[in-house]
């Protein structure tokens, strides 16, 4: 999990900060900046596992950031994002934000939350028969067979894009 550190010097996680540590007000701002990709899901830069490490004193705050991938298209953004909360809770303090690459963001560094927001299926052992699944949550039974398994013969021709047992429709080869 991320680490804060506080102007005592005491490492505390992201979620175990209190109202009398400056940091601990940065983070609650960092809390309502939301990642650009998960905006929409209410996922947060902290709840994404995003902010590694917040350093304040009375005169500077330093946030490190770690990106999802180094091809992010919202980094100068969210940067941006970043330092104007941070600001705004840090009152008089110098903020700046460096974007580091080691440690990697890695999916362990979310919030059980987050993970929750963007599971699309649920855990198997949760969803037991993926076809009854699928027909109770809206997709008619289907269940979509990706890799390998696509191009199996399944009561069909056995290529890609032929008519199957379980498929009635043309095959579409114009993809």
């Amino acid at each position: 999990m991320p680490v804060v550190v506080g102007t005592a010097g005491a490492v505390v996680t992201a979620r175990d900060t209190s109202d009398e540590d400056p940091g601990a007000g940065i983070v609650a701002a960092l809390r309502e900046v939301y990642d650009p990709c998960c905006r929409e899901r209410g996922i947060s830069v902290v709840d994404m596992g995003l902010i590694e490490d917040v350093q304040v004193d009375e005169q500077r705050a330093h946030i490190e950031l770690v990106l999802t991938s180094g091809w992010c298209p919202f980094a100068v953004d969210l940067v941006e994002e970043i330092t104007q909360a941070a600001g705004a809770a840090a009152a008089d303090a110098e903020v700046s934000v460096e974007v580091v690459w080691d440690p990697v963001w890695e999916p362990g560094r979310m919030a059980e939350d987050a993970r929750r927001k963007l599971r699309f299926l649920p855990e198997p052992s949760e969803a037991g028969d993926a076809r009854a699944y699928a027909a109770a949550h809206g997709a008619g039974g289907h269940v979509p067979v990706h890799g390998a398994a696509a191009h199996a013969p399944v009561g069909g021709q056995g290529r890609a894009g032929a008519r199957t047992a379980d498929r009635d429709e043309e095959p579409d080869h114009d993809r």
